[in-house]
């Protein structure tokens, strides 16, 4: 559970078969700092009709879209060096602190998390570069994550191929 973002209210009088809204507008300053987990916002809509004493609820879920990150890792072998490229777009207008990058190929190479010594500017691709070895060979899968304190698990998978 977050915190509770903002409430609206209205009554209104409305004839048969006519209709009336209501608006919630929600600025990104009133939410970005509040966010939990996977990003996920409830919003609950209750009325009450004083003539006949019916009540109404509803709610509507959602979650904020997060961006995709994308992976381009040139060809690897066992015990040799390996390169992959990791890049995004910060879809905030604010920078992104506190940030850490991980990533791992799948029973080839241990999963390490680096810490990124600078911030993503509003708007930035951000790009990073990681090294790595592969200790086995195979069909594999490279999975990294990006995590700052503004937004959590940007994420990206490539499968690759390393030879022997």
């Amino acid at each position: 559970m977050g915190a509770h973002l903002k409430r609206v209210t209205g009554q209104f009088t409305l004839a048969g078969g006519q209709r009336d809204t209501l608006t919630l507008r929600l600025d990104a300053s009133e939410y970005q700092d509040r966010l939990v987990d996977m990003g996920f916002i409830k919003v609950t809509a209750s009325g009450f009709v004083n003539e006949n004493k019916q009540s109404y609820i509803d709610e509507h879920d959602f979650q904020f879209e997060k961006p995709r990150m994308s992976i381009e890792v040139a060809e690897c072998q066992v015990g040799q060096e390996c390169t992959a490229t990791f890049s995004f777009s910060n879809p905030l207008d604010v920078p992104l602190t506190d940030c850490f990058f991980s990533m791992e190929v799948g029973g080839a190479c241990r999963p390490r998390t680096m810490r990124v010594n600078r911030e993503v500017r509003p708007r930035e691709t951000f790009t990073y570069t990681q090294t790595f070895v592969p200790r086995r060979s195979g069909d594999r899968r490279l999975v990294a994550a990006f995590t700052s304190r503004q937004l959590h698990d940007i994420t990206g998978s490539r499968k690759l191929t390393i030879r022997d």
